[in-house]
């Protein structure tokens, strides 16, 4: 199973709720083999950043190959390890470098944003 897929590009409608978005992606986490889902609310082939709603069970972690560029992660709910730092629900963080993990430490939904063309 490749990392990314459970990613998919289905573009919710707009405006978008951030809070309902986490609750429906860590239910589709739950229910998946690998533990974890995402949805991506920008088109990947268009704009500066893109920006992915992907939750991930408690005591599993998403590595670089979700993300190719620079990368900020905001907690949606949740709490998770990013670099050896506690970020939790509300909180925002840069995932630093081509080792950083993002490690859940609940049932935890986060939003990254990638800036892939950087």
């Amino acid at each position: 199973m490749s990392a990314n897929e459970n990613v998919t590009d289905r573009t919710p409608d707009l405006p978008v709720s951030l809070r309902d978005l986490a609750t429906r992606v860590i239910g589709e986490a739950r229910s998946s083999d690998s533990g974890n889902a995402a949805l991506t609310l920008t088109p990947t082939t268009s704009g500066a950043v893109k920006q992915t709603v992907i939750a991930v069970t408690a005591g599993s972690s998403i590595g670089p190959d979700h993300w190719n560029g620079p990368a900020t992660v905001q907690v949606l709910s949740g709490r998770a390890t990013v670099g050896g730092d506690t970020v939790g629900e509300g909180e925002w963080t840069v995932v630093d470098g081509e080792a950083a993990e993002i490690s859940a430490d609940d049932d935890l939904a986060v939003l990254l944003t990638v800036a892939p063309n950087a």
